[in-house]
């Protein structure tokens, strides 16, 4: 049930209803020895003066519960009393409603980067070209500073290309470089890394690293994340994406997604070799 709280206007309770002393693992009569801020954090202190104001006000907090569980509620405060200065306040847990809105909006945008992806696969029967514009979908997708694709993802190479990559303009990528480039140690390390993983891999940086090899020792990357792509012609490719503004945490939903478009980049690849073959 829902959490209620009666309370004067500077925020000491009065009554905690059952429903507050199971949100928050406090026995009522600690709670009612309470101020609302020390109850529900920080973010409620700011709404006690409003109900005073315009009587009624909203607010949201994440509160830490007992064992470190934390748990999304929403609460509506309201002056009940104006003479007396005394107010009621309806707190809501609202986790479980706030992940579940959370996996949909992830699940909608993967099936619209999916669908973005399966365009540029289908949008034009040159293949290099589709791989040019793939790789320019997933950087935008993923919004990074950096997209490739290096062949081959092979350790034991002495050289390796990147053939396809799509930059931001602030960070250029492998072009500005010769091409082949030699297969130095911090390249080599990402292939075997990406090769015995087999899902992709997400590395950072604080402060962001200078990469040889692959990314040249003037690119300086934050995070990268990458994954071993394997066509159905020839060795394994290393496809990957940066991040050189900010150090970035990349969310599961994203590495999930990652997956999934290297997954496809694997039949794009297929598609290109066996046509040059």
């Amino acid at each position: 049930s829902d959490a209620v709280f009666v309370h004067t206007l500077d925020g000491k309770v009065l009554h905690a209803n059952s429903g507050a002393a199971a949100l928050l693992d406090f026995a009522r009569e600690l709670l009612q020895a309470m101020a609302i801020p020390d109850a529900l954090g920080g973010e409620s202190s700011s709404v006690l003066a409003r109900p005073g104001e315009r009587g009624t006000a909203r607010f949201g907090a994440r509160l830490t519960r007992a064992g470190g569980r934390v748990r999304e509620v929403a609460g509506d405060a309201r002056v009940t009393d104006r003479s007396r200065g005394i107010a009621q306040m309806v707190v809501r847990d609202v986790t479980d409603h706030r992940r579940e809105e959370r996996e949909r909006r992830a699940r909608l945008f993967a099936l619209e980067s999916m669908e973005l992806i399966e365009r540029a696969v289908r949008g034009t029967e040159d293949a290099e070209q589709m791989l040019s514009d793939f790789i320019r979908q997933v950087f935008h997708i993923l919004r990074c500073d950096r997209a490739w694709l290096m062949y081959p993802c092979d350790p034991d190479a002495d050289e390796c290309v990147v053939p396809f990559e799509h930059t931001h303009p602030d960070y250029p990528g492998a072009s500005q470089f010769a091409d082949p480039l030699p297969m130095e140690v911090a390249t080599s390390e990402a292939c075997r890394v990406a090769l015995e993983t087999g899902a992709p891999v997400v590395e950072m940086e604080k402060p962001p690293v200078r990469l040889g090899g692959l990314m040249g020792d003037e690119l300086r990357v934050y995070s990268r994340i990458a994954t071993a792509v394997h066509p159905k012609v020839g060795r394994p490719w290393l496809f990957g994406a940066h991040q050189c503004a900010y150090r970035r945490q990349w969310t599961q939903d994203e590495v999930d997604l990652f997956q999934d478009i290297g997954r496809r980049l694997a039949d794009a690849l297929s598609v290109l070799l066996t046509v040059r073959e």
